[in-house]
């Protein structure tokens, strides 16, 4: 058990969809907006130092094992 006024490192997930982007073309007044796609590769972070790195979205662990482990994502 953690004595009262202890700190510990909690349990907070993020998740992140990698994105690549490029200039689009000019339109008519010349102005270039960026275009975004996603990559198809994500990564999820616990606060606790557990990371996936880079993988494939499909090979993300399934949220009840995140969850059971790393408890509730933050917003």
């Amino acid at each position: 058990m953690t004595a009262p006024g202890a700190w510990a490192t909690e349990h907070r997930l993020t998740l992140l969809k990698q994105i690549e982007g490029r200039p689009g073309a000019a339109d008519s007044e010349g102005q270039r907006w960026m275009e975004h796609r996603h990559t198809g590769l994500a990564l999820v972070a616990c606060n606790c130092g557990y990371t996936t790195g880079w993988i494939p979205t499909e090979e993300l662990p399934d949220q009840a094992w995140l969850l059971g482990r790393h408890g509730v994502p933050t917003a």
